[in-house]
């Protein structure tokens, strides 16, 4: 039964949906949109939204965290003039964006987890001859057994895949 979450009179059904708006730490965000406006005036107001990889937003956001930590809170970029906390925000606020847009696409960390020198040498090979980056091949779960067996011994693809994982050709 959906029931009623509105206290002062009025009808709204909102209960399992994000709340607390009003209370979250918001006012920090007047300290970011300086690090915003001058983003888009270095490259363009809305060219962060074409996606950016994960591990470069992670970089940026551990740099300028990095600096927080080892030169306090009140610490700006010489760069910007800007909080390095400020930037810091600004990389993980995208991260976050591009995680609540399912933008997959984008994340070239989580496809690393578990993977041996032999798939990276192979992914980087099939990546190359598709002119894909490598990340997107890791992410299809592509198998160095399986890219051989479906390679026809002797083609040029064949020895690719032999040349990408260091192998010698049978």
């Amino acid at each position: 039964m959906i029931e009623n979450t509105e206290s002062s009179g009025g009808t709204r059904y909102s209960q399992g949906k994000p709340a607390g708006w009003w209370y979250g730490p918001l006012l920090g965000l007047k300290l970011v949109a300086p690090v915003w406006e001058q983003g888009a005036a270095k490259y363009a107001p809305m060219d962060w939204k074409s996606g950016q990889s994960f591990s470069t937003l992670i970089d940026c956001a551990m740099r300028h965290t990095l600096e927080v930590l080892h030169h306090g809170p009140w610490s700006r970029c010489p760069e910007s003039g800007h909080y390095h906390a400020a930037h810091a925000a600004w990389n993980w606020l995208c991260l976050l964006t591009f995680m609540a847009l399912e933008r997959t696409d984008l994340d070239d960390i989580t496809v690393y987890e578990g993977v041996t020198a032999a798939k990276l040498r192979l992914a980087e090979g099939i990546a190359r001859h598709e002119n894909i980056p490598v990340h997107l091949v890791l992410r299809d779960n592509i198998t160095v057994e399986s890219d051989l067996r479906d390679a026809e011994p002797g083609t040029p693809e064949y020895q690719e895949l032999l040349d990408a994982i260091g192998r010698v050709s049978p």
